[in-house]
């Protein structure tokens, strides 16, 4: 039981340090414009391949996005459930574990 816990807040703690990588969030419209523009050069697409492309992109940019939603939403219940079950030691614990990880990922990126 307590190694089922454990790789639960390891697999957390993973999620929640690759959100704080994401860059600056941008509407899917934003986001399939920039997109199709880029291809638009690059392969010297035609106005219906653009339009093709962009509709493509909007469709991925929107999934996207809900998909995000939806990993945000799920991270807020996990932590919320961590601070109803975890006692007040064990989630000192907890964060100074995270701080030990962010650490040790800051130091392999310094070695990269």
């Amino acid at each position: 039981m307590k190694q089922k816990i454990w790789m639960s807040v390891l697999l957390a703690m993973g999620l929640s340090f690759a959100g704080m990588a994401q860059k600056k969030e941008r509407d899917p419209e934003e986001h399939a414009k920039k997109m199709t523009e880029k291809l638009a050069k690059k392969l010297e697409l035609s106005e219906g391949q653009k339009t093709a492309v962009y509709e493509a992109h909007l469709e991925l940019a929107k999934a996207n996005k809900e998909l995000k939603d939806e990993r945000k939403a799920a991270r807020q219940k996990f932590e919320a459930t961590l601070k109803e079950t975890l006692s007040e030691e064990q989630l000192k614990q907890l964060k100074a574990m995270r701080e030990e990880m962010k650490e040790k990922r800051r130091a392999h990126r310094a070695e990269r």
